[in-house]
Formats: structure tokens, sequence, C-alpha cells
């Protein structure tokens, strides 16, 4: 049984509350970190330069914005800042939850429900501040659109929709490309082009050019990847499998989902069923989508990250989770023939995913303590190296406020307080090695991201270590005294 739309939005907002208070709960216990800091640092700056954002980074610059006019309207302390992602995070229950209702049946959509606010990844970045929750929900949406034109693909309207959705999703990531990829896929595959051309000509025409001002950017940037290289490992074959362990909440849920779903196969067989369910799922044009969804986004990611550049990791997978969770929510509402099955699968998913669930999942990196340890390590005369380069932004969010929020050159504010990032001991200036009688060295996990690197050694032949500590995360801190 399908629900009417008052009765889907009824059960979405009921999982919106869940979800609401499981991330709401340690919204703000891990230190603003990673790649928040870089996040905030450009939406402080003027719009303009966030607009620019693209040609140097490989960020476009949709949440940014967002993030840009959040911080004017409601200010810059730590407990505001995450909320653009957890809206967007919830916002994504609702419409996934939704779709389940409506697509599906109430028993998918309690299925959905569970998957999405029981999810620890979800959760995860619903709290960062990061665009991965806007991610999800403009793929959610985008999908939502897609299977309305699929249905009924005389309806104009939706197809301008769509195409609003999908440049939304080009300014905020560019691996929505999978997702262009998988509309075009379901479009050619399951409808007849030939009769519905004419509908498509104008939304397709807007998209390409809204895309004009991305298109040089995404290309430079493409450019750019492709010499400089990345820190993302390459993926094992494994990582296909482990990856949806993460996306389910680890390889117990996994396991409890392929368990249940052989079972009820089984009891199918015996009713004689299988062939005939089987058959009707096949033909539905909706899970089409689904699986052609999660195949290109899934293994789209997977292939690119072979053949190109690695990006196989879960931060950029997690968009793929929203065909996922509607996959094996149809799969088990097929199966599961009567309220004894349906009740027993409920009971089944719940109790394993409240077991997997992590209502504060850490982001291994004790910031505030990581300060405290350098500032116990220096002097009002030290000098302070940072590998790699790119943590300049987290330390000064934390250490310098005033120069992370007031500078316009970061980088040339820090070394003014001696403070000098660096990805290898080449680029430590000289007058800091010849004249410098105390140094500190913050090695933030350089040794992964910067291999060879070679600062730590140098260090030690050129001055004397007195100290060092480890700050709970990757964190090491060391302090150098006078020359050998």
């Amino acid at each position: 049984m399908r629900l009417e739309p008052k009765q889907a939005s009824v059960l979405a907002f009921a999982f919106v509350a869940l979800s609401f208070a499981l991330r709401l709960i340690c919204l703000n216990c891990n230190d603003i970190a990673l790649d928040e800091p870089f996040t905030l640092y450009w939406a402080n700056k003027s719009v303009g330069e966030i607009s620019a954002l693209a040609m140097d980074e490989n960020n476009p610059p949709l949440y940014f914005l967002i993030q840009h006019y959040w911080m004017q309207f409601f200010g810059k302390d730590a407990n505001v800042l995450r909320w653009p992602s957890l809206i967007f995070g919830l916002l994504t229950v609702f419409f996934l939850i939704k779709i389940a209702a409506r697509r599906i049946s109430v028993f998918g959509a309690l299925i959905t429900g569970i998957f999405i606010s029981l999810n620890t990844e979800h959760l995860y970045y619903s709290q960062e501040v990061r665009a991965y929750t806007l991610l999800c929900l403009l793929t959610a949406i985008a999908l939502d659109f897609l299977l309305k034109i699929i249905e009924s693909p005389q309806e104009k309207s939706n197809y301008y929709k769509l195409a609003i959705v999908s440049l939304l999703l080009a300014y905020t990531h560019y691996l929505s490309v999978w997702v262009f990829i998988a509309i075009a896929i379901c479009w050619l595959f399951l409808t007849k082009p030939s009769l519905y051309l004419s509908k498509i000509l104008i939304p397709v025409f807007v998209f390409f050019i809204g895309l004009l001002p991305l298109a040089w950017a995404a290309i430079f940037r493409l450019k750019h990847m492709t010499q400089t290289g990345t820190w993302v490992p390459e993926p094992e074959l494994s990582q296909l499998y482990g990856h949806i362990n993460i996306m389910l909440n680890g390889k117990y849920t996994t396991a409890v989902v392929i368990v249940v779903l052989l079972v009820l196969a089984i009891l199918l067989m015996f009713n004689n069923a299988l062939k005939e369910v089987l058959k009707k799922q096949i033909q539905s044009k909706d899970n089409k989508i689904l699986l052609i969804w999660f195949m290109c986004l899934y293994f789209g990611l997977y292939f690119q990250s072979v053949v190109f550049q690695p990006v196989f990791i879960p931060r950029y997978l997690i968009f793929s989770s929203i065909p996922l969770f509607l996959l094996i929510s149809v799969l088990l509402s097929a199966f599961a023939r009567n309220g004894i099955q349906k009740l027993i699968v409920i009971v089944l998913l719940a109790i394993t995913l409240i077991f997997s669930f992590d209502i504060n999942p850490p982001n291994n990196r004790n910031m505030k303590d990581l300060v405290s340890a350098v500032n116990s390590f220096s002097e009002e005369h030290s000098s302070l190296i940072i590998c790699p380069a790119s943590f300049d932004m987290a330390f000064a969010y934390h250490a310098h406020p005033d120069l992370f929020y007031g500078s316009r050159n970061l980088s040339k504010a820090l070394a003014e307080r001696k403070v000098y990032a660096v990805n290898s001991f080449t680029e430590i200036p000289e007058s800091v090695l010849r004249y410098s009688s105390d140094v500190v060295f913050l090695d933030a996990d350089a040794a992964f991201t910067l291999p060879g690197n070679a600062i730590l050694e140098n260090l030690e032949n050129l001055f004397t270590q007195e100290k060092a500590t480890e700050v709970p995360g990757i964190f090491k801190v060391y302090k150098f005294g006078s020359g050998n």
C-alpha cells in the first residue's frame, strides 16, 4: 500500500523529528576541523571572491555562498555554523521518505526512514560544515523529478524543475556529473525520446547556459587535478563491498539485509511466488531508475578512481546512498509478503542499526587540545612550523581567529607571527633555520599526506629536540632548542 501525499508528509516529518533529535545531541561535540575551516574561511569572503573560488579550488561555490549569508545573518559562533548542513540533512530525510512512501509502500517508507535516520554517515555529514548533505538533498530531489518525468513524460514543468535542480547540483559538487549521466541514461532508455524530444530542448538549453560560468573553471580544475594528484588512495576491489558496509552502518547490517533477503526468497520459492515477484520488480520503471542511479553513482566513482583519479571514499560516495536505501527498501517490500514478516524485518533492521549507530562519530581532530599543546611549547620568540601547509586554516581558526576572519592573505599574516605552513623542509624560510633558537614543529600526519617531506629528520639534525607530545587523533608536536 502506498500513501497519499499528506500521509507521506506526516510519516516523513516523524522521521525528521527523530533525525533532528539524534543529530542535535552532539552537533558541536567535535571541534571545527578537517575541511570545515576552509569552508568558513572562504564563506567569510565577498560574493565575488567566493564566485572566483572555483578557478583555484576543487569546490563549486553554491555551499560557500549559502554559508556566507548564513554567517551574515546568524554570526560566526561555532554553535550556529553547522546548522545549514544539519538542515540539508533533515530535508534529505524528508524527501527520501516521501519518495519511498509514494513509490514503494508504507513498509518501504518505514525501512527507508530507519536506514537514513539511524545512519552514522548521514549524521556525521549533517554535523560538518561541508556540502555533502546539500549534495544528498539535491540528488534526492533530482531523483524525484526524474521519476515523475518517466511516469508522465508529457508533463513539461518537471523538465524545467529537473534542469534547475541539476544546475544546483553542478554548483554544489563536480561529482554530480554522475547524476547527470544517470539522468541521461534513464531518459534515453526508459522513455520514447523521439516523442518527447521537443519537451527537453529548452530545459537542456537552460541547463547548459546556466553551466557556462562554471564550465571553464571545471576544465581548468580537471587539468590541474591530473597534474597535481591527490592524497586519496587508489581503491581496492574489496572496497566495492566495504563501502556498502560503511553506508549501512557496518558489516552486521549488511549481513542482516542479505540474510533476510535470502530467507524471504526461500519462503517465496516454496509458495511458487518468487518468479512472479522478480518479474514484477524487473518490469518496474521506478526500480530500473533506482538501479541505474546506484550503478552510475557508485560504480561510476569507482571507475573514475581506477582510470582517472581516486575519489572512492565515504564522503564522495555518500550521495550514492540515496538510491541504495530505496533499492533495499524495494527488495524488502517485495519479498516480505505478510504483516509478521514485515514486523520481523523492521525489528531486525532497527536493532542492528541502533547497535551499530554512533551518535557522536569523532573527526579525530582535537583542535583545542592541539592549540593548548603548541602554546605550552611556544615562547615569545618561537617559530612554529606546520605541515602540511593546508592545515594552516584549521590551526588559525582556533589559535588566531582574528587573522582567520580578518586577514586577506592568511599565510602572510601567519608568517608575521612566526607561523609557517609548509609541505616540505625546503619551504621553511632560511631565516628560521639560521637564526631561530627555538622552533616548534606541528606534524598533522604529514607522513601520510606528504611522504618524504623530510622536515622532522632535518630539524633533528639542525636543532636539539627538547620535548615532544602526541595529541589524541593524528597530531604530534615537537619542540627544538639551540643547534647541535
